[in-house]
């Protein structure tokens, strides 16, 4: 019965072969050469697979045709498929010399993807040889030319192929990685679904060779099901037969046995002899490892009956293959000798039509010879026309690139120069005070600006220099042995004073455990330095930053960093890692475009992963995976001597700066009534170029800074000053929006307006003054010429400043009315400290939460009222309470404090003494 069984599976087998063959016939039969080597190229991807002869006749017939048409893109194929099927025989030498054709043809062709095929096929020729190294190379090369298409069938291909690499070579982590990424693109890509489910089986062999045998059982069950699922019969009994064997190991014989059964029965439905012998091998293990010996060995006689109808079967399907392509020879030679025999006929009878009718003949001839001519020409043009047709399109097509490549390096440039600019102009000037001597007690504030912006441009540089060593490929990885847990503290407590300075909560989360591994430290903190630096830069006041450390699994660690700060929308995050993107026109956000290309370069280069979530208004959120397993790294690449914690980092970058709001001083508004000074409001959100400004002007006039368009002009609605210095990029609202604005208003349309920007295009000049600015100024400027123009336009409004004067009182609101709005949040902030006085954990964001507020609102609201941030309004009415109980003698030091909510005396005495100017101890 048995043996019936067998008879009829080989037979089936034999059927669809016999199928295929036909098509092949039809095929060879195909009159249009075109459409013959599309069906040639198609029909090899199944024969690779099933006949390497057959597949190398049709690689010989592909040639042939190619010729015919002289098309270098099948001839190409042609190449590609000759070396694939020599592989396949064992020829490897010849099979590199077909490889080697089609990439000498593939190179004048300029095909990114036909190369990235060679280089396939290439590679694994090396990796069949052992030669890994050189397999590897070719590997990397083909992947690097698919990489913008990362879900493509040739991708997961690549994946696949170089995990059999990793795994011949003995590097089994690489081997999963590799396989994990080819399974993760199969199984979203159509048609890749059986590639996906055989690279799974690799991966629970993989295991099974490392004697994981529970991860052999949940890999092969994944593949299990997925086959369940696609109906894939072959693929059920693989997956099952595998999970079988993972259960035999693991002593679970009852699971064993089920499975091995589903194995049989789906090897049964899918004509699968080998299968079914696998399965029935794995099953007489099964019952002997049991200790039932009697069905071990009923199923160790079927194994051996299965092999040896295998091997007849095999003898059989050679024999028939043989008998096939004979058959095939002997009818190619009986249709060209039946071609000869026609042409003989043919030949004789217009010999006597010659002979008999000459004229008659003649006459027909030249009829078919100008028939043929006419359509000859028709084809000739309709061709032609196609060919002007497609011409135009592809120079379109190129003309439309070159536009974008000429509009991205404009945009590029114009960025780097608008970067420039402005610490040129930061350079430029403190160095003009310092040669004229203009404000000696300022020399040291020039100074640190110089050197601070002198220090910027080289950052700018440095990045372009690191762009260009990541492009050459010189930027080479020396991981050595550190904590990573030591290390990214280590890089945090670098911005906690930044974090004081722009009133942000900053916290960062660590595991209790080391966290030990082999990872590249200056990569990775250039890494999280920049991720940190934007950080900051686009969180605004009053927000939070969160660095987390996870340790994922015992190799692998993950790196986030969370902000509350803008976000970035969802049609931008995509685009968020390309070179030379911006996506906004302000200072603070504005940048060359290459910083963040970077990171994701740099963590490529390091094996890794880094992925970003993001909403705009609620924050960003950056996460970094890396593997710290030495396997990751070659010997040579591991340096010998490590720095552990050796504490030297790199200099925080400025443009954490750049972005620090400047503080409204309330207190120092009042002086603005008493000074005879003109009154200056500068709206520039870059504080170098800000206080440059200020220290310039400040002899002549009473200064106001804003570091955007929308404090200015809410600034300039409530002072109404003299005279306006504007930047163009801002944040919020740009220099044209606040000039329009300013002019639309009655309240400051006579007020004149100086713009001062980086931007010195006519066409940016000239939109300046349509929106209304008085004057145009480019950086970077004279200082001296900045004052003449101030006072000159001052001369020229002279007039109308002094109506603006009587009318600015007018618009004072009554005093009571502003008392009354702001009384009632000041005695509930006041009464909520009061509350929670003694407590020293009520801070900030518990202050935030009573008063139905986030952080960021309060801040906004405490600093405008009282010039004063939350947290210096708490300590101060701490250490107010605790004066009064000194001074009526309530208790000792130590019990003051505590009860006042420090958390100790020696803290509390610091902080007494920076407020009042002495010790407690002075006022017992």
């Amino acid at each position: 019965m048995l043996k019936y069984k067998l008879s009829l599976l080989l037979t089936l087998s034999f059927v669809l072969t016999n199928a295929q063959t036909v098509n092949y016939q039809k095929i060879l039969k195909e009159k249009n050469d075109s459409i013959k080597c599309l069906q040639l190229i198609e029909a090899s991807d199944y024969y690779k697979y099933h006949s390497i002869d057959t597949l190398l006749i049709l690689a010989d017939e592909l040639y042939k045709t190619s010729g015919k048409l002289k098309s270098q893109y099948f001839l190409e194929n042609a190449f590609n498929i000759k070396s694939l099927a020599l592989k396949l025989n064992g020829q490897y030498a010849a099979a590199i010399e077909f490889s080697q054709k089609a990439l000498k043809i593939n190179s004048i062709r300029s095909d990114k993807e036909g190369k990235a095929k060679i280089l396939l096929n290439y590679a694994d020729i090396m990796r069949q040889q052992k030669k890994y190294d050189i397999s590897e190379q070719y590997h990397r090369e083909g992947l690097s030319l698919i990489l913008s298409d990362k879900d493509s069938a040739l991708m997961a291909r690549y994946y696949i192929n170089m995990g059999l690499m990793f795994a011949d070579m003995g590097k089994i982590d690489s081997a999963t990685h590799y396989y994990e990424n080819g399974i993760f693109i199969a199984d979203k890509v159509d048609g890749l679904k059986k590639i996906g489910l055989t690279a799974g089986l690799n991966l629970s062999h993989l295991a099974y060779k490392q004697g994981k045998y529970k991860e052999l059982i949940e890999l092969a069950q994944k593949v299990y099901k997925d086959a369940l699922s696609e109906e894939d019969p072959d693929h059920i009994s693989l997956g099952a037969n595998n999970v079988a064997l993972g259960y035999l190991k693991l002593k679970n014989y009852e699971k064993a046995q089920e499975y091995i059964k589903y194995a049989e029965d789906a090897a049964k439905k899918y004509n699968s002899p080998q299968n079914l012998l696998y399965a029935v091998g794995n099953a007489s293990d099964i019952y002997a490892e049991k200790g039932d010996f009697k069905k071990a060995y009923e199923k160790a006689i079927v194994y051996i009956g299965i092999k040896d109808s295998l091997r007849s079967a095999l003898y059989d399907k050679n024999l028939m293959e043989m008998t096939t392509k004979y058959e095939l020879k002997e009818k190619e030679n009986k249709l060209t000798q039946q071609e000869l025999t026609i042409e003989k006929q043919s030949s004789r009878q217009r010999l006597i039509i010659w002979i008999s009718s000459v004229l008659i003949l003649s006459v027909v001839l030249m009829f078919f010879y100008f028939k043929s001519r006419q359509e000859l020409k028709r084809k000739a043009a309709q061709i032609e026309a196609e060919s002007a047709k497609l011409s135009a399109r592809i120079e379109h097509a190129e003309v439309e690139r070159l536009q974008q490549m000429d509009n991205l390096r404009s945009k590029f440039f114009a960025n780097i120069s608008h970067e420039l600019r402005t610490p040129l102009t930061l350079i430029l000037n403190p160095a003009e005070q310092l040669l004229n001597n203009r404000v000696k007690e300022n020399q040291k504030n020039y100074l640190e600006i110089i050197h601070r912006n002198a220090s910027r441009m080289l950052g700018l540089v440095n990045q372009l220099l690191e762009l260009s060593k990541l492009e050459s490929g010189s930027e080479k990885l020396n991981p050595g042995l550190y904590d990573v847990k030591v290390f990214c503290r280590t890089l945090c407590g670098m911005f906690e004073s930044i974090a004081n300075q722009k009133d942000i909560e900053f916290t960062s989360l660590f595991p209790d455990e080391d966290v030990v591994g082999y990872f590249d430290k200056n990569i990775l903190e250039k890494i999280l330095v920049n991720l940190l630096s934007n950080a900051f830069k686009f969180t605004p006041s009053g927000g939070i930053i969160r660095c987390t450390l996870v340790k994922k699994t015992e190799d692998e660690i993950e790196i986030s960093i969370k902000d509350t700060g803008i976000g970035i929308s969802k049609e931008n995050v995509g685009k968020l890692f390309n070179r030379f993107i911006s996506f906004s026109n302000s200072d603070l956000q504005n940048s060359s475009g290459i910083g963040l290309s970077i990171v994701r370069e740099l963590v490529d280069l390091h094996k890794g992963k880094i992925e970003v979530d993001s909403e705009v208004g609620k924050g960003t959120c950056f996460t970094v995976q890396l593997n710290l397993n030495k396997k990751m790294y070659g010997e040579n690449e591991i340096i010998s001597k490590n720095l552990q914690n050796d504490g030297k980092l790199i200099k925080i970058p400025d443009n954490t700066k750049d972005s620090e709001p400047s503080v409204i001083n309330i207190t120092r508004s009042a002086d603005f009534v008493s000074d005879n000074k003109p009154f200056l409001l500068i709206a520039e959100d870059n504080n170098d170029v800000k206080h440059l400004i200020e220290n310039i002007c400040k002899e002549d006039f009473r200064v106001m800074t804003a570091e955007n368009g929308k404090k200015a002009f809410q600034i300039a609605q409530e002072k109404i000053p003299d005279i306006i210095i504007t930047d163009i990029m801002m944040p919020e609202m740009d220099g044209m929006e606040l000039c329009e604005r300013l002019r639309t208003s009655e309240i400051t349309s006579h007020v004149p307006i100086i713009m001062l920007t980086a931007r010195g295009d006519q066409k940016d000049k000239l939109e300046g003054l349509k929106k209304g600015a008085d004057d145009y100024l480019i950086k970077p400027f004279d200082a001296d010429e900045l004052l003449l123009r101030l006072h000159n336009l001052l001369d020229q409004r002279k007039k109308l400043r002094e109506y603006y004067k009587r009318i600015l009182q007018a618009f004072i609101p009554k005093e009571e009315v502003y008392e009354s709005m702001d009384a009632m949040f000041l005695n509930n902030l006041k009464a909520f400290v009061e509350k929670n006085i003694q407590n020293e954990n009520y801070g900030v964001s518990e202050l935030s939460a009573d008063l139905s507020l986030s952080r960021s609102q309060l801040h906004r609201k405490v600093t405008g009222l009282l010039g004063f941030t939350p947290n210096e309004i708490i300590r101060h009415m701490r250490l107010e309470k605790a004066k009064m109980f000194i001074n009526k003698k309530t208790g000792t030091i130590a019990e003051i404090a505590y009860n006042c909510g420090f958390s100790s005396p020696a803290y509390f005495s610091k902080c007494y003494k920076d407020y009042f100017g002495h010790t407690p101890g002075e006022d017992l």
